[in-house]
């Protein structure tokens, strides 16, 4: 294509050799140039004093525009309405819009005395309907793009795919292209990321007391990195570290801790969460050396999700896990039963059905979950096995069908590992604090203890769960929850009932080491304390109390009772946090960043991309809920959660629970005995069918049960508790069934037996 002549030379003398301009000549106050170019000349005729503003204003936006005024002239000199023809009255006597400016242009151009100025109306007219778009607009829409980029975790090449080009030029021709991959990751990233940055730095330079917490992970290309969080209260991205080449040793974290607390001040920090592992912990006593009045704390969600842990690793709820799984799977790895079950429970919930769901592999909380899904679908479970046209295993049919409870198991395991559950979510929120740490730990022993004894546990195993309560306590619990407890207006009636005499000494001293720290008198500090939990002085008056319900408790401390010598303690530990979750939150965000299909991205960049995502957090929708919890909406969480928190011995029906029932119940099944089922080869139950050949089924299956029957009878004749066969999914028939039809022989017993042996 042939290049476009700008109309910008018309305004210039030019000499030329051939087709190259040697020399050009301003029309309007005789400058000259050697060798000239398009731009040099805008730049002149923009700053030309002689030359008229209407000139300029012509040729200005000529050139913003893109292509020139000249090609579009010939295009519309060349049709055929150009002439006028089709039109009423001459071309002439017609007007459009701009005419009267574009007239003044030329009258002004001709009176300068250089004739060749533009003259054709038509040509200056088309000028009126020109877009055009000045740089600083475009660069504000370009970072108000690349904004929107970062917000959602958009690729950076996203704005190269031809059809958002489109879309652009239809919108506004004049503004261009969007910005390229180069730029995103370039100029306006770390345009944002400083704005990020900067208001991360202004946020912990004006607060006075800061909390650090940090979790290390490995990305997607295989390298470490520790992140590390600052609350303010407000949890924000810090920085991240690549341990890179260097082994991960708790000399080596507790550097970069100490690394990082220079940054911020040492001063104004007072917490430190990490995870329980041995680095870390490690790494945490070294700092805490360093700083004596930093306390070092483990992550509560995750103390909790190993306490919960170690609760399924008893082998009764192991076992009955593993089968909730297999009938999950056995539903849902087949399409058709899927299929079949998805109608069903369609026509027996409606909308308002729930799916099945398994675990995810770390967070041992969602068998929780999985039990949840089953009890909710559990009519459409039991109505999609009996259908033997649907591909099921024996299995998997007599467990869901409640021949053995194995329903009651679920309700009974559901009760007791929901509130702890409960517990795990509302300390990973944003609006749980220090202080709930230690209440929901004593309130959710002491409602697991009180129904230990009615659960269907043995002996030692309700010793192990004693044993596993205390270790994860003696990890989770520290003096600063305890400090935070009492100093927490929300559980003001609760001091008494769950501090001991030792907890509250203990609980002084701290306050006393807090005191120097911060150069407050040690003995007006402790007075406050006292008439603080004795509601004397200031605290006399009930409508501070009232307040307390309605305020966060550090605003509370800062706001109403700010005269008093604790309030500078109170408020500053009252605003720090209670886990480590902001830090798991943000690996999820990472990880959706630098994914696999995004693994070429470096770590400088992947840090600007978070951090600036994390900053341009959708906040214009308006939290209506709390900051925080509320004693009564705690207690109405378990409330609602613990069914079997009611005691005493009333009569039959009454002061009792229904796991009560169920242990009795259990106590009396003659027909199955757990310690004898075989568990360990309940593997193979979701593979959604049998290896056996569907004609040769109920064969099997009947000279299985004549077998099993005669064992049955021979264990009676001996005086033995009959034992189920290993290969039948339920518990063994009734022995009284032995003395029909069926009944064999001891010695035909044992030759079955030796048969089914053989099979195996």
């Amino acid at each position: 294509m042939p290049r476009i002549t700008l109309d910008i030379w018309k305004e210039f003398y030019c000499e030329t050799e051939g087709v190259k301009k040697t020399k050009a000549t301003c029309k309007h106050c005789g400058k000259s140039w050697k060798f000239p170019n398009a731009t040099r000349l805008k730049e002149h005729l923009e700053k030309c004093k002689k030359c008229p503003l209407a000139v300029k204003n012509l040729y200005y936006g000529n050139l913003m525009s893109g292509p020139g005024l000249s090609s579009i002239q010939e295009e519309d000199e060349d049709s055929p309405n150009a002439t006028g023809e089709g039109r009423s009255g001459p071309a002439s006597a017609r007007k459009r819009p701009g005419d009267a400016v574009n007239d003044a242009a030329t009258s002004s151009a001709t009176q300068g005395g250089h004739g060749d100025a533009p003259t054709s109306a038509k040509r200056q007219a088309l000028h009126s309907f020109l877009d055009r778009m000045p740089k600083e607009e475009k660069e504000k829409i370009d970072q108000a793009l690349a904004a929107a980029v970062y917000a959602n975790g958009l690729p950076l090449t996203i704005f190269e795919n031809e059809h958002f080009q489109r879309a652009f030029t239809l919108m506004r021709p004049a503004y261009g292209k969007p910005p390229s991959r180069f730029q995103l990751g370039g100029k306006l990233l770390d345009r944002e990321f400083s704005i990020a940055e900067a208001k991360v730095k202004s946020a912990i330079a004006e607060s006075d007391c800061v909390a650090l917490m940090a979790d290390g992970c490995a990305t997607v290309n295989r390298e470490h990195v520790i992140n590390f969080i600052a609350t303010t209260p407000q949890p924000m991205l810090y920085t991240y570290k690549v341990m890179g080449t260097e082994r991960e040793t708790a000399e080596l974290v507790a550097r970069e801790f100490i690394s990082v607390l220079k940054e911020i001040g040492p001063q104004r920090c007072y917490l430190v969460v990490t995870d329980n592992a041995a680095v870390m912990t490690a790494a945490m006593e070294m700092v805490t050396l360093e700083y004596p009045h930093i306390t070092a704390v483990g992550c509560s969600s995750h103390c909790w999700n190993l306490l919960f842990k170690d609760i399924m690793s008893l082998r009764p709820l192991e076992k009955l896990f593993l089968i909730s799984k297999a009938i999950v799977k056995s539903i849902r790895n087949v399409y058709v039963n899927f299929a079949a079950f998805k109608l069903k429970q369609k026509d027996k919930y409606g909308e308002a059905c729930i799916s099945l769901k398994l675990p995810s592999a770390t967070r041992w909380g969602g068998a929780v979950i999985t039990f949840n899904s089953l009890l909710k679908n559990k009519a459409a479970i039991q109505e999609i096995v009996v259908n033997e046209e649907l591909n099921f295993s024996n299995s998997v049919r007599t467990w869901a069908l409640d021949n053995v409870n194995y329903w009651e198991r679920v309700k009974v395991a559901t009760d007791m590992l929901k509130p702890l559950h409960g517990c795990i979510t509302l300390i990973e929120s944003n609006r749980a604090l220090l202080s709930d740490v230690f209440y929901l730990q004593k309130t959710y022993s002491k409602a697991l203890l009180d129904n230990l004894e009615r659960l269907p546990f043995k002996n030692h195993e309700k010793n192990l769960v004693r044993g596993y309560l205390a270790d994860r306590e003696d990890f989770t619990i520290k003096i600063i929850h305890k400090t935070c407890f009492l100093l927490d207006p929300r559980f003001k009636d609760k001091h008494r009932d769950m501090l001991s005499a030792e907890d509250i000494v203990a609980v002084i001293d701290f306050i006393g080491v807090m005191s120097r720290h911060m150069d407050l008198n040690e003995g007006d500090v402790i007075a406050s304390v006292g008439r603080y939990r004795t509601r004397t002085g200031l605290f006399a008056n009930e409508g501070i109390w009232l307040a307390a319900e309605r305020m966060v408790p550090h605003v509370w401390w800062a706001g109403v009772c700010e005269s008093e010598p604790v309030a500078t303690i109170a408020r500053r530990l009252l605003s720090l946090p209670p886990s480590a979750a902001e830090c798991e939150r943000n690996w999820k965000l990472r990880k959706f960043i630098h994914s696999k299909t995004r693994n070429r991205l470096l770590n400088e960049r992947v840090r600007k991309l978070v951090a600036t995502k994390a900053a341009l957090k959708d906040r214009s929708k308006t939290d209506t809920t709390k900051p925080f919890f509320t004693v009564a909406e705690i207690e109405a969480y378990f409330d609602n959660y613990l069914p079997a928190r009611v005691t005493g011995t009333g009569a039959e029906g009454e002061g009792q629970d229904a796991h009560h029932d169920f242990e009795e119940a259990s106590s009396e099944d003659e027909d199955f005995n757990d310690e004898d089922y075989d568990y360990e080869d309940i593997s193979d139950w979701s593979d959604g069918g049998e290896d056996i050949a569907e004609g040769e089924r109920e064969e099997a299956e009947e000279e299985r049960g004549e077998r099993s029957l005669a064992v049955a009878g021979a264990q009676q004749a001996r005086g033995q508790q009959p034992v189920p066969d290993p290969r039948r999914p339920g518990p063994p028939p009734r022995a009284t069934r032995a003395s029909g039809a069926h009944a064999q022989p001891p010695a035909a017993a044992g030759a079955a037996t030796r048969r089914s042996s053989r099979r195996r």
